[in-house]
């Protein structure tokens, strides 16, 4: 759905948008909501228990019927399925005379519905209605619902065939019924509903992403038969474009809002800073992300002095919120932070390899909300232990500490791999976020030289504001692949996705598998 919205967003900027949804996530459009503002999201309940998939389209054509009476009478609405793109303007192509525009190609399966454009009228909504009526009674003839799909795909494109019938479908035409006459209109699937694999320069205005893309765009399959790279390339390319630009944009959307949202309820300047901690224009991220989002356990990996450990307990000092933060050994230090950090009934103390304690954790918090802070380990162990987190469909969202972008020449591998391989990300050193954020460490840096400071470590320069916190908001995508990794080897995907970066890597870096 987000490609939809923002292929619309380019395309038709004022145009009203109605997204009717039923099982979208609520967390997922929590995020959606905050960058799509101007749609309108409608939750849709089924009233029956359906037992064939077809039967969810009767139940498509009566919400077109009920919803259209929101609109004005002779106003166009485009009625679309989510998985399509819409490239260009239609505007120049909907300016004839019409009560409803199909869309038929030169196929065995002549008609797609995916795509469909009314001139809203009660005459309109009443074929509607008698369209359902006449999908309806093929879906509950067995007989006749097999060879419905065998003739044209689905009931919904076989009943609208049988409607049309008396037309040259190429053409359109009028048509009356006992409700009134209505004039039809055939638009060429490749300008309206390209549902083929095609270049983008063919012209095409709305491209259909149907059920054969899935496996390509969202679980890393291989090109098909009928989805060669050769012409599909182009059409994948700028599904990801759309992709990308959509997520970064919500991921940041979603920050902004919920630092301005809660920002207030963070009291810095009671901190007492502590070496090697996240600083605490990072460390709003993390309380503002995980309050917006009603998180009710936080796993910290990486402890070290108890600085961010600190700051999570005392924030959610009195809810219900529980904070387990894991620390690999107990030394010296470990022992001191143990020290300040009693008397904190929501925090607990934990020792051990993170990889092993937290999945344990999630064995005995499955119901919780979840955040994960991996603060420690670093750079391919904190990539790994990410997503060994994000196949829980319990964890929310995942912080990951220390990713700088790289400054002139050096590199900035753990950033650039966490940024190509989850979907929507978002880091604290975003030029917005630290215009509004960076007063927050001004009791941080050292006033002695520019040992480290803003842009600054070690004496030396680096590319970001900060240590800097990468904020993953997980799609599906993102646990589609965390699933499957956890069953593969990372290092094979990398090299396969990222080839000319993992040579890169091979150059300064060390794998172990």
């Amino acid at each position: 759905m987000t490609v939809f919205l923002e292929s619309l967003k380019r395309s038709h900027p004022a145009d009203q948008i109605f997204v009717l949804h039923e099982d979208i996530l609520e967390d997922d459009l929590a995020v959606i909501k905050k960058y799509y503002r101007e749609v309108k999201f409608i939750p849709v309940k089924r009233s029956l228990n359906y037992t064939k998939p077809q039967e969810l389209i009767p139940a498509k054509l009566t919400f077109y019927a009920q919803y259209l009476k929101k609109f004005e009478e002779n106003e166009i609405v485009c009625i679309i399925d989510v998985d399509t793109l819409v490239y260009k303007n239609i505007s120049e192509l909907i300016k004839k005379d019409f009560d409803l525009i199909y869309t038929w190609k030169n196929e065995r399966i002549y008609l797609n519905t995916g795509v469909l454009i009314v001139r809203n009228s009660e005459r309109v909504r009443k074929f509607f209605e008698y369209w359902n009526n006449k999908t309806r009674d093929i879906i509950d003839n067995d007989q006749r619902l097999a060879e419905a799909i065998e003739r044209m795909g689905a009931a919904d494109q076989q009943s609208l065939a049988d409607l049309l019938s008396d037309l040259d479908y190429l053409k359109g035409g009028k048509i009356r019924y006992e409700f009134g006459e209505l004039k039809f209109l055939g638009y060429d699937c490749k300008w309206l509903n390209q549902t083929n694999s095609v270049p983008v320069s063919s012209g095409s205005y709305i491209f259909h992403y149907k059920a054969g893309w899935k496996s390509i765009l969202l679980e890393e399959g291989e090109y098909t038969s009928k989805r060669p790279k050769s012409t599909s390339i182009q059409m994948k390319e700028l599904w990801e474009d759309l992709f990308n630009d959509a997520n970064e944009n919500m991921a940041k959307r979603f920050v902004l809002d919920a630092c301005e949202q809660h920002g207030q309820s963070f009291k810095y300047e009671d901190l007492d800073y502590r070496e090697k901690g996240i600083i605490n224009s990072e460390m709003l991220a993390v309380l503002a992300v995980t309050k917006q989002m009603n998180i009710e356990l936080i796993i910290e990996s990486g402890r070290y002095s108890g600085q961010s450990t600190k700051v999570l307990a005392e924030f959610y000092k009195g809810t219900d919120v529980r904070i387990i933060s894991i620390e690999h050994n107990r030394g010296e230090i470990a022992k001191q932070a143990e020290k300040d950090l009693a008397g904190y009934k929501n925090l607990e103390l934990l020792y051990g390899d993170s990889n092993v304690v937290v999945p344990r954790l999630f064995k005995t918090n499955q119901a919780r909300r979840t955040a994960v802070l991996i603060d420690g380990p670093k750079g391919e162990a904190a990539l790994k232990l990410m997503l060994s987190t994000l196949s829980h469909p319990n964890v929310l969202v995942g912080f990951v500490h220390d990713l700088p972008k790289p400054y002139r020449r050096t590199t900035g591998i753990w950033r650039d791999l966490v940024s190509n391989y989850f979907d929507r990300v978002f880091f604290t050193d975003d030029f917005e976020y630290v215009d509004q954020y960076s007063f927050l460490d001004k009791n941080i840096w050292a006033e002695d030289g520019l040992e480290w400071g803003p842009y600054h470590k070690n004496y030396a320069k680096t590319g970001s504001y900060g240590p800097t916190l990468g904020i993953i908001l997980p799609t599906s995508r993102d646990r589609f692949r965390a699933g499957f990794f956890n069953r593969s080897r990372l290092v094979i995907y990398l090299n396969t996705r990222f080839p000319r970066l993992m040579k890169k890597m091979s150059q300064g870096f060390n794998f172990h598998y």
